[in-house]
């Protein structure tokens, strides 16, 4: 997935989804791709945040859940669940999110910070706030949500 140039301005492509009831983007250029949620492996004395691993393709991921990192509780694994794969270093994370929803583009000066009244010990895994369509979605930082 890349990011688009056009003519009037630079658009960034933001693929968005929901954990909760809460609608979250990530750059689609940070997506190395979208999986669904099968065949989980638990790990013991893995972080909270941590569901397991899987193998995908003869690698192994590592799974997050998205809700538990980003302070939403935990997720439960449906057929709408999916899990984004994205790079960290050399290694591969994977994401679960309760429903991927669409790609949309970002305008360049469209992303606004985030509200103060966010949960002070979270504001830091959002990168701002922009509207799609008539939705309100948070842009997630990566760095952060990895660290």
């Amino acid at each position: 997935m890349e990011d688009e140039v056009h003519e009037d301005g630079q658009q960034t492509l933001i693929v968005t989804f929901l954990v909760g009831d809460s609608r979250y983007g990530l750059e689609t250029s940070k997506v190395q791709e979208v999986v669904r949620a099968t065949e989980i492996t638990p790990v013991c004395h893995a972080p909270d945040e941590v569901i397991g691993v899987m193998n995908l393709r003869g690698r192994i991921v590592t799974i997050l859940d998205l809700g538990k990192k980003i302070g939403s509780g935990a997720q439960e694994i449906s057929s709408e669940s999916r899990i984004f794969i994205v790079s960290m270093g050399q290694e591969y994370v994977g994401l679960l999110v309760d429903q991927v929803s669409d790609v949309v583009p970002l305008e360049e000066g469209a992303l606004f910070p985030p509200p103060e009244n966010v949960h002070k010990g979270h504001i830091h895994l959002l990168s701002g706030v922009f509207q799609s369509g008539e939705f309100l979605v948070a842009q997630l930082n990566l760095d952060e949500v990895l660290a």
